[in-house]
């Protein structure tokens, strides 16, 4: 008896291609055959290969807030990527197409829709973008992590489960693991860095080096790397990095995380019950980053400082206030973490595609 088949597509950043990863890791254990679908240019092009699934990364672009030519130009993408997704999922006869996100879900999605494969949707942020609102008109069914992103799909086909959660994610040792001090604060740049961030990191050298009750591990990106280093040269406190290769091991080490407002870095830090300072990325689509981290710092787990404001004084005063008040928003977290969203996932998809 042939397996069942899904195909899952979703990247660009990170906080797609993540959620799609944990679902081919939940589906997989199940006894499904899983293939992926990314982009060209998202960063799934150097993480999938570290992965033993199949994938196809198809040369599509998104329209929002480019030209008039771009967005002429991505239409012909489109229309190209529409034909090679028709073509995998024909070769491979998915009994469902899951989308979590990203312009390339838009593509593969009108494929499935043509050939009449029952398509389902997850979206991360409290304002969905682009792509899934579209997908969502012929969705069989989507899934949500905020409550308030309801207002944008039909009721009748809706689940609000929590974000897809990456396996070795959630194996990380969970809540503050420094009852006596010094704490430890994770500050996350995303793959390609934060420079309002790390700009805030660099100007608070001065503070940070001469405090023992902090430990510092910075993840900066390519760009402003040997800038930060130099800011924190012979300080023993502080480990300064361009990229994060094993973020589980990071989160267990972590009490508190500085970081921008991205819906798949928030569940992580929610599930394993580390407070935050979120710096929203102000030019987030819908500036949907900002309403990401307020549904957290409304419960008491987190603060937010606007990007216009960040300083490093600013952000060593934040960190040092909160530093105090970890347990307690540690224990608020516990109110929001959700149940395992994968596991609820497949179990719909199954549902309904049998």
């Amino acid at each position: 008896m042939r397996k069942n088949r899904i195909i899952i597509t979703g990247g660009g950043t990170g906080g797609h291609l993540f959620p799609a990863i944990a679902m081919a890791g939940r589906f997989e254990a199940e006894g499904w055959d899983v293939e992926l679908i990314g982009s060209q240019s998202g960063i799934e092009r150097k993480i999938l290969k570290n992965y033993n699934y199949r994938y196809y990364l198809l040369n599509s672009a998104g329209f929002v807030g480019k030209s008039v030519f771009r967005k002429v130009k991505s239409l012909f993408k489109l229309f190209d990527a529409v034909f090679e997704s028709v073509k995998i999922l024909k070769g491979f006869e998915p009994k469902a197409l899951l989308t979590t996100g990203g312009f390339v879900g838009l593509p593969a999605s009108i494929a499935a829709f043509l050939l009449k494969i029952p398509i389902f949707v997850t979206e991360q942020n409290s304002i969905p973008g682009f792509a899934n609102r579209i997908i969502g008109k012929f969705a069989k069914h989507i899934f949500l992590n905020f409550s308030s992103t309801a207002e944008f799909f039909e009721k009748s086909k809706l689940s609000i489960v929590g974000n897809p959660i990456r396996q070795n994610i959630k194996n990380a040792q969970k809540g503050i693991k420094h009852r006596e001090l010094p704490i430890t604060v994770v500050v996350l740049g995303g793959s390609r860095g934060a420079k309002a961030i790390n700009d805030a990191v660099i100007e608070m050298a001065e503070f940070v080096k001469l405090d023992g009750s902090l430990n510092l591990i910075a993840q900066t990106g390519e760009a402003q790397f040997e800038e930060v280093r130099a800011a924190y040269t012979d300080a023993a406190n502080v480990h300064v990095l361009k990229f994060i290769d094993d973020m589980a091991a990071v989160y267990s080490a972590a009490d508190m995380a500085v970081s921008r407002a991205g819906a798949t870095t928030i569940s992580e830090l929610v599930y394993l019950l580390i407070p935050a300072i979120f710096i929203p990325y102000p030019f987030a689509a819908n500036n949907h980053q900002k309403k990401n981290a307020l549904e957290i710092a409304k419960t008491g787990g987190a603060i937010v400082i606007d990007n216009y404001e960040l300083s490093g004084r600013l952000l060593y005063k934040a960190i040092k206030e909160n530093a105090v008040k970890l347990q307690n928003m540690s224990d608020n977290l516990k109110k929001i973490k959700r149940a395992e969203a994968d596991m609820l996932i497949f179990d719909k998809i199954k549902e309904i595609t049998n």
